[in-house]
Parts: C-alpha cells; structure tokens; sequence
C-alpha cells in the first residue's frame, strides 16, 4: 500500500479531495461539491496472469461511474449527536479504541516520515 498526504493553508487552490485507486475500482470523495460528493468509478487495468512485458498484454477497461445519494447534514452536529447517543448507551461507537490505536500508529509513522525527510515506514 502506497499514500500520499499533501497540506498546505497557504496553497491558494481549496481543495478537499480523496481518491482511493483500487485493483477494480476507484473512489473519489470530493468535500467542496455541493451535491455528489461520492463517485465510485468502475475503471482499472486488465491483465493475464502471465504476460511477457509492460504493454503486450495490458488492457485499460472504464465502466460505469456510480454517484450514491449521501444525505446532506452538519458533519460536527452528527457527531456530537453520536457521542451522546453512545454517552446514554443508545448505541454502540463506530469507532473503538482499537481504531484509535490505529490512528495513532499512522499519525506516528507520518511524524517519523517528515522528520526523515520524507523517508517510507512500515507501520
């Protein structure tokens, strides 16, 4: 797995966009569209399990682009709603601690990285 972060308050162009490049499909979340924030495109590259070099046998297949209907509501007030329906014991968190240890881990490593001039870590 490969990942690439880019931050930056002082670059003019405000984005907030992630994609995910999978074997078979690619996911593009886009935070500034007002509407279809969530595009899920059926796109990838089709090998044969055995092929001599780069460009003999690679076949690039596009499909269909999928737009679900996310609802639209105040990311902060959803989640203060969570937190106090988990505090009454309403339902259970999405998020554990286990997920918080995982966080920490990345965020770690992501130190480390910068601190090495941007040098790969293993998690």
């Amino acid at each position: 797995m490969l990942a690439h972060v880019q931050l930056s308050w002082l670059d003019p162009h405000k984005e907030r966009k992630l994609t995910v490049v999978g074997a078979k499909k690619m996911v593009v979340f886009d935070d500034m569209e007002p509407r279809e924030k969530l595009r899920i495109y059926d796109k990838g590259v089709d090998r044969p399990p055995e092929y001599g070099s780069y460009g003999e046998s690679l076949a690039i297949r596009e499909g269909d682009i999928f737009i679900p209907k996310i609802p639209n509501v105040e990311p902060l007030a959803a989640e203060l709603g969570h937190f106090v329906r988990v505090a009454r014991g309403e339902e259970a968190p999405r998020a554990g601690a286990e997920d918080g240890v995982r966080v920490v881990r990345v965020l770690e490593a992501a130190s480390r990285s910068l601190a090495g001039g941007g040098a790969p870590m293993s998690l």
